[in-house]
């Protein structure tokens, strides 16, 4: 099989050629093992058909992965390195437990950069809405210094205190957002039930009614009237805020 590549030479300098091999990842270890640095590794079909096979990761843009998967990330991660096994078996391993989404495309993104020569607080850095700064910085610390096993660990454990906090306010803040929310709920109630009855009355009598009086009775006409309109922007407003 044929392959066309592109490589970072020992000197820093970059290199593209054609080259024959049983496959690409024969191909990309062999350039390793010259000291070399596979950038991209692309199979040439004969004939010029079919689609080419790359090496390359086409980085995508992600928003989110849940506090818990970078805790069972973090964690796997350090006892394999514990363990004995090496930075990029590990995150191997890893990527094949993982389910396809957000996380497997960043653990097959820190692989490539660990095989190309990068660090893993390196790759990290792509991400800096999944890994923040002190993670990076603690990843950093632990690569210089040779102890990222134990570095991970007790990134896990900060993670895993973050963690358990945020389910204790969440639990505590459950009571007083429900009563809060019965409370709106009532008072909406009234407003559309209760109140235009008693608006039927003052109109009867006739009399001055104060400012507070009036404004109470015109949100009773709109909530009356245009109540789906109001929960539309009860609606709107709850999405804006879980943004």
């Amino acid at each position: 099989m044929k392959f066309k590549y592109k490589i970072k030479t020992k000197s820093g300098e970059f290199s593209e050629g054609i080259r024959e091999s049983p496959d690409n990842m024969t191909l990309a270890r062999e350039m390793r093992e010259a000291g070399n640095v596979p950038i991209s590794i692309e199979e040439i079909k004969e004939g010029g058909g079919g689609k080419s096979f790359s090496l390359n990761f086409d980085l995508k843009i992600f928003d989110h992965v849940s506090l818990s998967d970078k805790i069972m990330f973090t964690n796997n991660l350090s006892g394999m390195l514990s363990a004995g096994l090496s930075l990029s078996r590990a995150l191997q391993v890893l990527g094949k437990q993982s389910a396809k989404g957000y996380l497997h495309d960043i653990i097959t993104y820190l692989i490539e950069e660990i095989d190309k020569g990068n660090t893993l607080s390196s790759g990290m850095k792509k991400y800096p809405k999944v890994f923040s700064g002190i993670f990076i910085s603690m990843v950093h610390s632990g690569e210089e210094s040779g102890t990222l096993p134990k570095t991970l660990n007790e990134v896990g454990i900060s993670l895993k205190k973050s963690y358990d906090l945020n389910k204790k306010i969440k639990g505590a803040m459950m009571y007083p957002s429900i009563i809060i929310g019965a409370i709106l709920l009532i008072g909406v109630l009234m407003m559309i039930y209760v109140v235009p009855t008693l608006t039927a009355t003052f109109k009867e009598m006739g009399t001055a009614l104060p400012a507070s009086t009036l404004a109470i009775i015109w949100l009773s006409d709109f909530l009356s009237q245009h109540t789906l309109l109001f929960l539309f922007i009860v609606w709107g407003c709850e999405g804006v805020g879980k943004i």
